[in-house]
């Protein structure tokens, strides 16, 4: 386990608490040793690297990383979320890694907070993709990393990572529903909301569905996804027949209560900044209408007196403001920057 800038409060607990982190959970429950050290001397002793740090700590973990030569080394991202196109800012040429692979989600429902951890039940399938093509001997290889999880789908390209993740089009319908409801931190985020929420979450990911249409259509390029229910049960290998019931009844979701601090939150600060504003970027691109997606992200921003349309993951701030969208797509499958 390597500190890094993304990730070092958690770094004096667990020291504390002899380099272990006390897990609990269904199958990996236990007290377990880890080895703390630096990024440098990951590089040195191994050349598979697991990103871990979730997608609003992507930027200072490129950083570190980028000041060593990982030519020779396979980068792992779960989550992607446009990990290799960030990396590609970040990296010399002689020095990006040989190989990147990215997941659209975790392997498992997860928490760490100081040396304690809370891993929930692991998902079923998960999806992945390479930037370089893998053969079978070389997939089969890397499924020996995941042995709970009992499908690897490997998608096409790494755009169909960044837009087979549903989480934004699930979380955003139902913090704009109840960031203003009175005692929503005794909620379940999932088993209390989500089933109210169902009509809002189908609506906003037909969105997200039509805007892979178009800009498949505009690019010839190949996107694969699937609908919100369909990934959510393949995640967690369900036979509900609602997502009410899903949400309700899966064990993984029990414990996962509404945030107490919206602002500081995974649903503002990944699924809002760095996945939603960026989907309206592309929407844009293509011609495609982004009214029910700038409505959740203005009214969630007018709530926490923040602008998220320009604070977040944009164009210009990521240095694309003059990038067709055949190039924005291939920018985010790991092609080179021109």
């Amino acid at each position: 386990m390597a500190t890094t800038s993304a990730r070092a409060s958690n770094a004096p607990a667990i020291i504390a608490n002899g380099n272990v982190i006390d897990v609990e959970g269904p199958k990996l429950g236990g007290s377990y040793f880890v080895r703390i050290g630096s990024i440098a001397e990951v590089v040195r002793s191994t050349r598979v690297i697991f990103n871990t740090v979730p997608t609003s700590g992507h930027g200072p973990v490129l950083e570190e990383l980028a000041e060593h030569d990982l030519s020779q080394h396979l980068l792992v991202s779960l989550p992607g979320n446009g990990f290799t196109m960030s990396a590609r800012k970040h990296f010399k040429p002689e020095r990006f890694p040989r190989n990147i692979i990215e997941s659209s989600t975790a392997p498992a429902a997860s928490r760490l907070n100081g040396a304690k951890a809370m891993v929930g039940d692991f998902k079923t399938r998960m999806e992945l993709a390479a930037l370089h093509p893998l053969t079978d001997a070389e997939k089969a290889e890397f499924a020996a990393y995941f042995p709970q999880v009992e499908h690897l789908d490997w998608l096409g390209n790494l755009a169909s990572i960044f837009c087979a993740n549903t989480n934004p089009f699930v979380h955003i319908p139902i913090l704009h529903k109840y960031m203003n409801c009175p005692g929503k931190q005794s909620l379940g985020f999932y088993t209390d909301c989500a089933p109210n929420v169902v009509a809002e979450i189908e609506k906003f990911d037909a969105w997200r569905l039509s805007v892979v249409d178009a800009v498949s259509a505009a690019t010839g390029i190949k996107i694969d996804v699937k609908g919100y229910f369909e990934t959510a049960k393949d995640w967690y290998g369900s036979d509900a027949q609602t997502y009410g019931a899903f949400a309700k009844g899966l064990k993984a979701y029990q414990n996962i209560l509404f945030p107490a601090d919206v602002k500081s939150s995974r649903m503002v600060q990944e699924d809002i900044k760095r996945n939603l504003v960026f989907w309206c970027e592309i929407a844009r691109k293509a011609g495609h209408s982004v009214d029910l997606p700038a409505k959740y992200i203005t009214e969630v921003g007018a709530e926490l007196d923040v602008n998220l349309l320009e604070d977040g993951w944009t164009l210009t701030s990521i240095g694309f403001e003059n990038a067709s969208l055949g190039e924005i797509v291939s920018y985010l499958n790991g092609s080179p920057r021109a």
